[in-house]
């Protein structure tokens, strides 16, 4: 954004040098371009007759506009500082995970999660055995298995408190 207004400036002092340029060899006063345009905005912007819709349509589109930049910017403000914690030694595995924002529920909500393995690090399968009633995980690379893992539901609640406590703790180290 800020190259296309130095660009813009630049090409508006590239059409005055040029213009003055002009002005001199035809002997005209060199101000006279410039008067003319200047006198071509002013006619063009506070002269002109808008009817009603025209400027309530330019009103909300100037509107729109401004609350997607608010939106934009208040985005890249709100960045929370527990979305680097993204990874966690849970009930004996390594599980990672990715931090993503649910605009229906305006809350960041954990994604991707994941237990890697412990042999060779690699994402294992996660999967529920309605035989044996439990969770069971294995790896596709090296082909470590292990039963008894425990549900994503526990584990995305734990890292949900781990959350909350970080947060209750730096609150309470901030003076009053």
């Amino acid at each position: 954004m800020k190259r296309r207004i130095l660009a813009g400036i630049g090409v508006i002092t590239l059409g005055l040098i040029t213009s003055a340029i002009y002005d001199s060899i035809k002997s005209i006063p060199i101000w006279t371009t410039l008067k003319d345009v200047l006198y071509w905005i002013w006619n063009a912007i506070f002269c002109a007759e808008f009817t009603v819709w025209q400027i309530i349509l330019g009103l909300l589109v100037l509107f729109i506009i401004l609350i997607i930049l608010n939106k934009l910017k208040g985005d890249k403000q709100s960045e929370p500082a527990f979305k680097s914690y993204i990874s966690e030694n849970i009930g004996g595995y390594t599980w990672t995970w990715s931090w993503k924002w649910n605009d229906t529920t305006n809350s960041w909500n954990i994604n991707n999660l994941n237990p890697e393995c412990p042999k060779c690090k690699t994402i294992m399968h996660y999967d529920f055995d309605y035989g044996l009633d439990l969770y069971k995980v294995n790896c596709p690379r090296c082909d470590y298995y292990a039963f008894k893992i425990k549900p994503y539901k526990d584990v995305e609640a734990i890292i949900l408190d781990n959350v909350r406590r970080k947060r209750d703790e730096q609150e309470n180290k901030k003076p009053i």
